[in-house]
């Protein structure tokens, strides 16, 4: 990054005619994507580096805790565990509906007027009130002084159809075909699309604004796996699935440093990959009459695409009046690559089946067994296998901003050589999954009820938890029902996820003049009081100090400009709270 100099500021905006007398950072918009974008894109797929997964996809699964890769019934294996394909009763068609609902929210530490920094105007003079003011009043009134917002997911409910269709080639080698995925979020909206909440006191601009304001995702995922049987004990299988998605991120990014919402800006992020292949090699074990045994290894070349970010400048203004900048979007400025990596995933598994009669051969579970128990062990390779995140800017670029009298407004240029490649660190973790399921045949070849559950460590360092990185612990329960009729099975799912309650504590206060690097540094808590900014701290009574947290707040803001005196902003401190619901009905018909 190279550095800018960054003028005194005149009413609502920077005035970038003159005087370099303050040098600021220029942390130029291409570094603003974050991990939002990124971390959108990823969920398409449903196999996110951040612990977003949230089970197995298929009834199946769902009803089993996840435990299902050393069960083969249905052609959800292609996903599980391909190599069981040519094991698979007959000929099959498969229809499921996957369905979360979740309940996610955040509850965030501080003022509204907590880093709302005031900046010197022509004459030097200082704590004006004024140079701040938004739709949302100015800092020293209601607005600065009212607590942070709790803020939950009121984003759409995402159903996953799943459908495949299998068949034998020879009693050795079978195929499958069709469109299956794991279980993840569906969308994510935090606050109203425009960016605010609506409070007692008023609307304000969301709590969680700096990190997004909401992510639309769709994409389609064709997928295809073989199996082979090399020995009456031993098959292997491989899957190839592609996906072709794309998204759009809105999030809020400052002009500059600090929480003033007359600095924001709206940016609106795009990519677009349309080949984003993932491979499945699988084994499948029956040493025994009674065990089998199952292996599997995923890898994906995640995300590698194209996009662009449009900007909206003074995006909370729009009742400026006078010099002040009214709101005014920006052409899209393009994004030449736009890199996620996602992490390797190694499974083993293990099941023991009671049969029901001396001989079966059907490989058919509700048929020739009693009952059967299943464990599995899950590794997600984040840290080693999470790979490199990087963001690239095509061109130069320039902001545009307009002022509600119509007299001109300087640009600010900014050169691709000032951004050049952005990269983004992840601070993920990598994590264990254990689940154990198992099921039970109540009538032969009628019905059958299954249960599991599965427990999952912390992905995510809880310094840097964020509305779009919090894969923290996890306990999930699960329950189903199957039952045949004719040649259909119909099955019905139920699963609950609770996840670890994580407090993330802000950092002691500093004067921001004796600021390092650090990203925790330089943290005032001062907010404004009758029109000027107070001498004092101004602590959250509600905030954990950072001995009783889960760690302390070290994301900070996206920010164009930044200088020892106006830091960018810590914006992740808060009470993390998260569970789930997954509802899955599905259907197999066998020929």
């Amino acid at each position: 990054m190279t550095k800018r100099d960054c003028p005194p500021r005149e009413r609502g905006l920077f005035d970038m005619r003159a005087n370099p007398s303050t040098r600021l950072r220029a942390h130029t918009p291409g570094a603003l994507l974050c991990l939002t974008l990124l971390c959108s894109l990823g969920s398409v797929r449903g196999a996110r580096a951040d612990g977003e997964q949230l089970m197995p996809g298929g009834t199946a699964a769902i009803g089993r805790g996840g435990a299902v890769a050393a069960r083969p019934t249905d052609n959800m294996a292609m996903l599980h565990n391909p190599a069981g394909l040519v094991d698979l009763p007959g000929n099959q068609v498969l229809l499921n509906l996957d369905t979360a609902f979740d309940d996610v929210c955040v509850q965030r530490y501080g003022y509204y007027g907590w880093g709302i920094y005031l900046t010197e105007d022509r004459e030097g003079n200082t704590n004006n009130p004024d140079d701040h003011r938004s739709e949302f009043g100015d800092p020293s009134g209601n607005y600065g002084l009212r607590h942070l917002d709790r803020v939950c997911n009121s984003g759409p409910v995402g159903p996953l159809p799943q459908l495949a269709f299998s068949f034998h080639v020879t009693p050795r080698f079978s195929l499958a075909f069709g469109f299956v995925a794991n279980v993840f979020m569906g969308g994510a909206q935090w606050g109203g699309k425009d960016g605010t909440i609506q409070t007692p006191e008023g609307p304000r601009p969301t709590p969680t604004r700096y990190e997004y304001i909401r992510s639309e995702a769709i994409g389609i995922n064709p997928t295809a796996s073989a199996a082979y049987k090399l020995s009456s004990w031993l098959s292997v299988g491989m899957t190839l699935q592609v996906l072709m998605g794309s998204a759009d991120v809105y999030q809020v990014l400052a002009l500059r440093a600090g929480t003033s919402p007359a600095n924001d800006m709206l940016a609106k992020e795009h990519a677009v990959d349309l080949f984003m292949p993932a491979l499945t090699f699988a084994a499948y074990l029956k040493p025994t009459r009674k065990l089998r045994l199952a292996g599997t290894f995923n890898w994906s070349d995640g995300l590698d695409g194209h996009g662009d970010i449009t900007f909206t400048t003074n995006y909370f203004h729009k009742g400026a009046v006078g010099n002040e900048s009214l709101p005014l979007q920006n052409d899209p400025v393009k994004l030449s690559r736009v890199r996620v990596g996602q992490p390797w995933t190694a499974t083993l598994a293990a099941r023991y089946a009671q049969p029901r009669a001396a001989e079966s051969t059907d490989n058919d579970p509700i048929k020739d067994e009693l009952w059967d128990v299943e464990v599995d062990a899950s590794y997600v390779a984040n840290e080693s296998g999470g790979g490199r995140s990087r963001v690239e800017v095509a061109n130069d670029f320039t902001l545009e901003f307009r002022r509600a009298d119509g007299t001109p407004q300087m640009p600010l240029q900014v050169k691709q050589s000032d951004i050049e490649e952005i990269n983004l660190e992840r601070h993920t973790k990598d994590l264990w999954i254990v689940r154990l399921g198992g099921s039970v045949n109540i009538l032969p070849n009628r019905l059958s009820v299954s249960a599991g559950t599965f427990y999952q460590t912390r992905s995510s360092d809880p310094s840097y938890a964020s509305i779009s990185d919090f894969g923290f612990k996890r306990l999930g329960l699960g329950l189903g029902v199957t039952v045949r009729v004719g040649k259909f099975d119909l099955m019905a799912a139920y699963s609950h996820i609770f996840q670890e309650t994580i407090t993330v504590a802000p950092p002691r206060h500093e004067p921001r003049a004796s600021a390092t690097d650090a990203p925790d540094s330089g943290f005032d808590t001062r907010i404004f009081r009758d029109g000027r900014l107070s001498t004092e701290p101004t602590p959250d009574p509600a905030a954990p100090s950072p001995r009783e947290a889960d760690g302390v707040a070290k994301l900070t803001q996206g920010a164009v400009f930044e200088s020892d005196s106006v830091r960018r902003r810590v914006v992740n401190a808060g009470r993390y709270t998260a569970s789930f619901d997954l509802v899955s009905v599905g259907a197999v018909y066998h020929f």
